[in-house]
């Protein structure tokens, strides 16, 4: 998520190391909440679905996400490029 979007998680956040249940459930509602704060559109998605792989909404979501990524980096690659033109 950060790659996409820097700063969106606090690395401090996120539970490592051997989880319970309900550190990867925490975990997956941190990254759906993450994600939908970059933008991604997150409907009827919970943590539980993320976590069974339902195959469909795990790709949509990351689809998603690559789509917020790319829109990110494009974004700064014109204005790095603006700038230099401007100079």
């Amino acid at each position: 998520m950060n790659l996409s979007q820097p700063g969106t998680i606090d690395e401090r956040a996120i539970n490592k190391g051997r989880l319970s249940v309900y550190h990867m459930h925490e975990n997956l509602t941190l990254a759906l909440t993450s994600s939908q704060a970059i933008g991604c559109n997150i409907v009827n998605i919970g943590p539980e679905d993320l976590q069974a792989g339902k195959p469909h909404l795990v790709l949509g979501l990351l689809w998603q996400i690559i789509r917020v990524c790319i829109c990110y980096w494009f974004c700064v690659c014109v204005t790095i490029r603006c700038q230099i033109n401007v100079d």
